[in-house]
């Protein structure tokens, strides 16, 4: 876990090497979460990748988790070239393995049009195709922030973005408490150093909030990424989203994979369906996770761990 400079801005991110008992492969994951959320998302996929051999790149995006917001604006291009100023400054130079959710999405299939010499390969979870509609419902979203604050959202969002699916497997103690724990640890340091509405109570009730997770990581992971976010940081995201043009599928080559659930309203199954016949991709592959909404990790993590470790087998 560390910060760094990025384009005049501070970059929280965390590398994971592959796991020691593995044998690692050439790959490295970058993990670019969505809007409201951090790299913590993510927590819960990184062991079950990290012991298939793959090194594990996350970061919180400008104006995100603990990635402090410096009013400098945000736009997918930007968020692209923090990304892209990260992988530099680690000299990572091949075999990008980039994962993206929801409005991470955008960003992962710019970076796979615009530098296809050193992405590998895509996975789309719940992305978001940017559409006219969008700016609409970005500013209404805007004007709740600006009046209320986070509040709101917090309120409302984490219950009507999920799913109905209830885990069907059980997962072993091991794999379970690792992913918990790391969520835990993360949600702790977001809501200690919190610029959002509960600014002022987070520190000392951080601790009793994230005891409450149970897992896999649900709403309350999601509930408490938003009640943390800086609203001014959240604002220029949405306005990222709001703006952003549609990605040059069409120079998209390598492998796809695109993870929908099935009972996702933020990024509806047309949408990516157009994603899918609009990336040049020769390899491509859509996975419907039935009775998931629009947090496919925390609501199925398990499926979608094991989902994507199958699909880098053929990368």
């Amino acid at each position: 876990m560390s910060l760094i400079t990025i384009n005049s801005k501070p970059v929280y991110y965390t590398l994971n090497p592959a796991s020691s008992s593995s044998s690692p492969s050439s790959l490295t994951l970058l993990f670019l979460h969505g809007l409201g959320s951090t790299s913590s998302f993510y927590a819960p996929i990184i062991p079950l990748l990290s012991s298939a051999g793959h090194a594990c790149l996350t970061l919180d995006t400008h104006g995100s988790g603990l990635s402090s917001y410096t009013g400098a604006g945000n736009s997918i291009t930007s968020i692209a070239a923090d990304a892209l100023g990260l992988l530099d400054a680690l000299a990572i130079t091949e075999n990008v393995v980039v994962v993206g959710h929801s409005m991470g999405g955008i960003v992962a299939s710019h970076l796979a049009a615009t530098a296809p010499s050193l992405i590998r390969a895509v996975v789309l979870i719940g992305p978001v195709n940017p559409n006219p509609g969008a700016a609409d419902v970005f500013s209404k979203r805007i004007a709740v922030v600006e009046r209320d604050g986070m509040g709101p959202l917090a309120a409302t969002i984490p219950t009507a973005a999920t799913g109905s699916q209830s885990p069907s497997k059980s997962p072993t103690r091991s794999y379970r408490e690792s992913p918990l724990k790391a969520a835990k640890d993360k949600l702790s340091s977001i809501l200690k150093t919190s610029k959002g509405l509960f600014a002022s109570s987070a520190a000392a009730s951080a601790d009793a909030m994230a005891s409450t997770l149970s897992p896999p990581p649900g709403r309350m992971t999601y509930q408490a990424s938003l009640l943390g976010s800086d609203p001014a940081g959240y604002v220029s995201l949405c306005r990222a989203i709001a703006e952003a043009a549609v990605p040059a599928y069409a120079d998209v080559r390598a492998p796809l994979l695109v993870l929908a659930g099935e009972e996702d309203k933020s990024a509806p199954l047309e949408g990516l369906e157009a994603i899918m016949e609009g990336c040049g991709s020769t390899k491509k592959e859509m996975r419907i996770l039935k009775g998931v909404g629009h947090w496919h990790v925390l609501e199925a993590w398990e499926e979608v761990g094991e989902i994507i470790a199958g699909f880098l087998k053929g990368v």
